[in-house]
């Protein structure tokens, strides 16, 4: 299933302008329009449990794991760590971040959750 609900919701409206009373397309619409409430509200789940990684003493995390101790003292990521855990929405907005996304896949890794590979 390609999950192309809002196409399919568009697709679907379009076929109400023909025809009004289609009962089938109206249905199909509600679905859909479930379907995508699920998507986003899982969506909000994963990046919620991903930002979860950045509460507690980040510093200190990175001070002990090996790969990360170089990030210990970058006032930039840090930064960018104390606003994910203070915002866990603006995680998104830090995902091109190589620092980031590493200490993320780090700190996953070590939940045995597994790395990032979409971003």
């Amino acid at each position: 299933m390609l999950e192309r609900y809002k196409d399919a919701i568009d697709a679907y409206t379009e076929g109400l302008k023909l025809e009004p009373s289609n009962e089938s397309y109206q249905q199909s619409i509600k679905e859909c329009e479930a379907r995508l409430l699920e998507q986003s509200q899982e969506a909000a789940r994963l990046f919620s449990d991903m930002a979860e990684v950045f509460q507690g003493d980040v510093k200190a995390k990175c001070k002990a794991h090996p790969m990360l101790q170089h990030l210990a003292e970058d006032a930039s990521f840090l930064a960018k760590a104390e606003e994910i855990a203070r915002f866990p929405s603006k995680l998104v907005n830090h995902l091109q971040d190589k620092n980031v996304v590493l200490y993320l896949n780090t700190q996953l890794s070590a939940m045995r959750v597994g790395p990032l590979t979409a971003f």
